[in-house]
């Protein structure tokens, strides 16, 4: 990635310090979306490791916490909600903190499943700190947002950041960034073969007209989500792997302009 210069970098860093100050309430309420988006609003499932996946995830969001010398495309994000938890004053049990050093402390999916006693400590941790869960997840988006900017060509980056800072200005439109950014990640990083993620974030940004405004912004994110990951099911074909998703995918990124989600 390209070092900017500091008054760009600067011009680039308002959009954290001038995102609007949500409140406790609306903190909470962008918890609550997620959860269910995530985990169809069970608590059991916010320790969770897929089929179809060679990781744990655990939390509101399902944050990722790669095993002892896994290295992977996907990014991990559970020992920085750790960390995140514990300075905000929560114990964490002690098997955990140790692990967090080294990983995720199983082997594979069938000892993690064999295990009654880590996961249930775990799950009560996550049980009591759903907001605090939240109010992480808001703070990264805040903090990712300048990384993504200068992704992205110099000629568009202005456009990307007046989009930014419109979502940013409502609970609504946080919650949109948010979440899409947990769902389908920042767009930034490489995949196995080297080629760049091309639905994440970034592209969703990018595919967003410049003249939307405050009243069809969530409007344009919405199809903006929608088309980045039609096409992503599109480039899975001849056998179409990804269509069993679809339907979910396009249910999911619907809410960002569902106006029954409003206060």
């Amino acid at each position: 990635m390209k070092s900017l210069p500091l008054v760009a970098a600067f011009f680039l860093g308002f959009t954290l310090c001038n995102a609007r100050q949500l409140s406790q309430g609306e903190i909470h309420q962008i918890g609550r979306w997620i959860f269910f988006n995530e985990t169809s609003g069970k608590e059991e499932l916010m320790i969770f490791w897929n089929t179809h996946e060679d990781f744990p995830s655990f939390g509101i969001g399902h944050c990722i916490w790669h095993l002892q010398g896994q290295e992977l495309v996907h990014e991990e994000q559970f020992p920085a909600l750790c960390t995140y938890l514990k300075k905000h004053g929560v114990k964490l049990p002690g098997w955990l903190s140790k692990a967090l050093l080294k990983g995720a402390p199983w082997k594979n999916r069938e000892a993690f499943l064999r295990d009654k006693k880590r996961p249930a400590e775990l799950l009560e941790v996550l049980k009591d700190t759903i907001d605090l869960q939240a109010r992480f997840m808001v703070e990264r988006v805040h903090q990712k947002i300048p990384d993504i900017i200068n992704a992205a060509p110099d000629e568009v980056r202005k456009k990307l950041q007046s989009h930014c800072k419109l979502l940013e200005q409502t609970p609504m439109g946080t919650y949109a960034l948010v979440d899409y950014l947990n769902f389908k990640g920042s767009g930034l990083n490489r995949l196995a073969d080297g080629r760049r993620q091309y639905w994440g974030l970034l592209q969703v940004l990018l595919a967003i007209p410049e003249t939307v405004t405050k009243e069809t912004i969530l409007k344009a994110f919405t199809v903006s989500a929608a088309k980045v990951l039609t096409r992503r099911v599109e480039e899975s074909a001849p056998d179409y792997k990804l269509l069993k998703f679809f339907h979910g995918w396009m249910k999911r990124v619907s809410t960002y302009s569902d106006s029954l989600l409003l206060w």
